[in-house]
């Protein structure tokens, strides 16, 4: 796949934060694919991620091992507390 976009949490809580931005997201540009790197995939609201990977082992850096696992070949990563208020740029 050509363009997509990452978030990684851990955590309950994060993976909260994570809904509500992804929520945003489609909302405004509803095309792009949207996967989420956590450790409790089975804790994710269905149908709001295209793929949900799990990650293994967490730790305080796994967002860069999950960066190098990216199935794009041109990948966004949003933190997730990010809100998407218009479209991305190209």
């Amino acid at each position: 796949m050509e363009k997509g976009v990452i978030y990684v949490a851990t955590g309950a809580g994060y993976r909260a934060l994570a809904e509500a931005s992804a929520r945003s997201l489609n909302a405004v540009q509803p095309e792009l694919a949207v996967d989420l790197f956590t450790d409790d995939p089975e804790d994710v609201q269905d149908g709001l991620f295209d793929r949900v990977h799990r990650i293994a082992d967490p730790h305080p850096r796994s967002k860069l091992d999950c960066m190098a696992q990216t199935r794009f070949a041109r990948t966004l990563y949003l933190d997730c507390d990010t809100l998407v208020l218009a479209p991305l740029g190209a």
